[in-house]
C-alpha cells in the first residue's frame, strides 16, 4: 500500500491483499472505509505498530508511603518497650522529681522549696498485660488523690505509651481541685482522729461532712437515722421545719416511716415509745390495703417488688400487688407510726393474723397498751376477725392482760350506708322506730337538691357530685358529708310539706348525721369552738352514750336478712358492722373512763 499522501489521493481507488482486510466496505462521508480493519498485523514487528497502553513508570516514593514511615517512626519511638527502659528515661519526663524503685514498684514526689511538703506525687506499677507495661496506681497534688478518669489510659488504668506520660504531667501541672475533692480529703484526716469518734457531737459533725456533696442517693448513717427518729418522734412538724431550712441534713419523712415499718424487732420502737406521754401510750392499730403496681426494683443490692407472703425463689413467687400496711395511732391523740409494710399477694387470712398478732406483741413488748384493732368490713377483716374472737371484745394476745376490742373504721360505715342506700332496689330504706315503721327515700334528697340549687342563696351544701356520685366518687367521705349533714335535715324539715318529704328520709339522715358527729370529737373544745352539743367529749354520764346506742337499734332493724337481691335495707355486714364498732367504741370508752377514776 503506498505510504505518501499524494499518491492515495491520485488513485481514484486503493486495493489492499484480502489477507490484511476484509472485502466488505462501508460508506462514510467522504469515500469507504473497511468495516473491520486489522488491529494487529502478522508478520510486522510491533516496534512499527502504535501501542495501546503505556507501561506505568515505576518510582521511587509516594507521600502516603513516606507519612506511613514517618508514623511508624514515631509509634516505636513513643512505645514504652519494658520497665527497665521506662524508669531509665523518667527523669526526662519529670524533672525535678525524686525517684525510688522498689522491684516492681516507682515512686515519684516534688516536694516545694522546704522540702517538707509533697507537691506531686507518682506511683507507677509494673504488670504482665497484653494492653501495657505499666500500671498507673496513685496521683496525688498537694496531698490530694488526682482522679484518674482525667488520663487517657487503657484497659485498667494500664500505659504503654510516653504521649500518655507527658498528658498526663500536663493535666495534673494545670488541674485544679474542686470543693468537694477538698472536703473529701479533710473527711479522711479527720477519720484518722480516731482517740475522737468516742464523742457524740464530733461523729455527728463528721456524718453531717459527708453529706454535704451527696443530694442524691444519700446514705445515712447508724446514729443520724436514729437522732431523725427521735426527732420525728417528738414532733414531726419541727422535724419538717428542721430538715426544710437545710442547717441539718436529715432523711425525708418517707425514709423514717420506712424505716420504722421496719422496726418490730428492734430498740427504736421501744424508744418511740419512752418518748411519749403514758396516756399517748395507749393506742389502735388500724391495718388495711394499699394497692401498688406490679413490677421490680433493683436498690442498695436487693430486688424489692416480690410479695412477702409466698416463699421467696418458691415455685410460686410473684409480684406483689399490694401492701398491708399497719399503722400506730394514739387512742388520745398524738404521733402516728407506720409500724409495719408487708408488700403481699392474694394475702389469707391466717396470714394477717399473724401479722397483726405479731405487731401488737411489738408495741406491748415496747410499752404501749393496744385498746383496739381498726379495718374496714371486707371478707378478709371479717375472717381474720372471727379467728380472733371477735368482732367485739376478745382477749388476742397473751403478753397483754388488757383485752383488747375489734371494731370497723367508722369512716367506710359511713360511706357504706349512703352507698346503700343509692344502690338498693327503688333507693329505699325501710326501719323501725318505736314500734313503727318508716322508709327513707333517696328520691326526697333528689328533690331537694334540685329545688335548692334554683335560689340565690343555698340552704344545703348538696352538689350534682353528692346526690349523683359516679362509682369512684362514691369513696370520697366530704361528699357523704354533704348528704348527712344538719343544714341537709333542717331543709328537709322546712320543705317536708311543699316537696313531700318523707318522715323517715329526715330521721335517717339525721340519725346518721349526730351518729357521725358524735364518733369524731377530736379534741375537748369542740362542741364550744362549732357550738354543737353533739361534739361534746365522752364522759362517764354523757347523754352521747345514749343517743349511739339509739342509733345502734333503728340501723339494726334496717338490716337485710334474707337471700337474693337485697330489698328495702342495708347489707347485713354494713348493718353489723355499725352496730358492733358503735357499741365497742362505747365500751372502751367506758373501762379508760373507769381506769381513769
Amino acid at each position: 500500500m503506498p505510504n505518501e499522501n499524494e499518491s492515495l489521493r491520485r488513485l481514484k481507488e486503493i486495493y489492499i491483499c484480502e489477507r490484511h482486510f476484509n472485502c466488505e466496505w462501508v460508506s462514510v462521508k467522504g469515500g469507504k472505509r473497511p468495516k473491520e480493519p486489522p488491529s494487529i498485523f502478522p508478520g510486522v514487528p510491533k516496534s512499527v505498530l502504535k501501542q495501546v497502553t503505556s507501561a506505568p513508570r515505576p518510582t521511587s516514593s509516594t507521600s502516603e508511603s513516606r507519612a506511613k514511615k514517618v508514623q511508624a517512626a514515631y509509634e516505636a519511638a513513643d512505645k514504652i518497650q519494658d520497665f527497665d527502659h521506662f524508669s531509665a528515661k523518667m527523669s526526662s519526663y519529670f524533672p525535678g522529681f525524686n525517684f525510688i524503685k522498689d522491684q516492681k514498684n516507682l515512686y515519684l514526689s516534688r516536694t516545694d522549696a522546704t522540702g517538707q511538703t509533697v507537691k506531686q506525687f507518682f506511683h507507677f506499677q509494673q504488670v504482665s498485660s497484653p494492653f501495657g507495661f505499666l500500671f498507673l496506681n496513685r496521683v496525688e497534688k498537694d496531698s490530694i488523690e488526682v482522679s484518674k478518669r482525667l488520663f487517657p489510659l487503657q484497659k485498667n488504668s494500664l500505659l504503654s505509651k510516653w504521649s500518655q506520660i507527658g498528658y498526663i504531667t500536663d493535666q495534673v501541672n494545670a488541674y485544679e481541685y474542686t470543693s468537694q475533692e477538698i472536703l473529701e480529703h479533710a473527711i479522711s484526716q479527720l477519720c484518722k482522729m480516731t482517740e475522737a469518734h468516742e464523742l457524740a457531737h464530733f461523729t455527728f459533725l463528721l456524718s453531717q461532712l459527708c453529706l454535704i456533696f451527696k443530694p442524691d442517693g444519700r446514705r445515712f448513717d447508724t446514729d443520724t437515722m436514729i437522732f431523725a427518729v427521735q426527732l420525728h418522734n417528738i414532733s414531726p412538724s419541727a422535724y419538717k421545719i428542721i430538715r426544710r431550712s437545710g442547717l441539718i441534713i436529715l432523711p425525708s419523712t418517707e425514709k423514717v416511716k420506712q424505716m420504722l415499718a421496719r422496726s418490730l424487732h428492734d430498740s427504736n420502737l421501744k424508744t418511740l415509745f419512752d418518748q411519749l406521754k403514758p396516756q399517748q401510750r395507749l393506742v389502735n392499730l388500724m391495718f388495711d390495703e394499699v394497692k401498688l403496681v406490679e413490677t421490680l426494683r433493683f436498690s442498695g443490692g436487693h430486688v424489692l417488688g416480690y410479695s412477702q407472703n409466698t416463699a421467696a425463689g418458691g415455685d410460686h413467687e410473684m409480684l406483689a400487688s399490694h401492701a398491708m400496711v399497719v399503722e400506730v395511732a394514739c387512742h388520745f391523740g398524738g404521733p402516728r407510726y407506720i409500724l409495719r409494710v408487708l408488700p403481699c399477694k392474694k394475702l389469707t387470712s391466717d396470714q394477717l393474723k399473724e401479722l397483726l398478732i405479731e405487731a401488737g406483741s411489738a408495741v406491748v413488748g415496747a410499752g404501749g397498751t393496744v385498746i383496739s384493732l381498726i379495718c374496714d368490713n371486707c371478707n378478709t377483716n371479717r375472717s381474720v376477725y372471727s379467728k380472733l374472737g371477735g368482732p367485739g371484745s376478745c382477749r388476742v394476745l397473751s403478753i397483754q392482760e388488757q383485752s383488747m376490742f375489734l371494731e370497723y373504721d367508722y369512716l367506710h360505715i359511713f360511706k357504706n350506708i349512703r352507698n346503700n342506700w343509692i344502690t338498693v332496689d327503688s333507693k329505699t330504706l325501710s326501719f323501725v322506730v318505736d314500734g313503727n315503721e318508716y322508709k327513707a327515700y333517696w328520691s326526697d334528697i333528689q328533690k331537694l337538691y334540685e329545688i335548692d340549687r334554683a335560689t340565690p342563696i343555698r340552704l344545703t351544701k348538696l352538689t350534682h357530685t353528692a346526690v349523683f356520685p359516679k362509682p369512684l366518687q362514691r369513696q370520697s367521705v366530704p361528699l357523704v358529708c354533704q348528704v348527712f349533714n344538719d343544714k341537709t335535715v333542717a331543709a328537709l324539715k322546712t320543705f317536708k310539706g311543699s316537696l313531700g318529704i318523707s318522715e323517715g328520709t329526715i330521721i335517717l339522715t339525721q340519725t346518721i348525721s349526730e351518729w357521725f358527729k358524735i364518733m369524731i370529737v377530736k379534741d375537748r373544745f369542740s362542741a364550744i369552738r362549732l357550738r354543737d352539743e353533739s361534739r361534746q367529749p365522752w364522759t362517764a354520764d354523757c347523754t352521747s352514750f345514749t343517743r349511739l346506742e339509739e342509733a345502734c337499734q333503728i340501723i339494726s332493724t334496717c338490716a337485710w336478712q334474707g337471700g337474693g337481691g337485697r330489698k328495702l335495707k342495708l347489707t347485713k355486714q354494713t348493718a353489723e358492722a355499725f352496730t358492733v364498732s358503735t357499741r365497742n367504741n362505747v365500751d372502751a370508752a367506758k373501762l379508760l373512763l373507769a381506769d381513769k377514776d
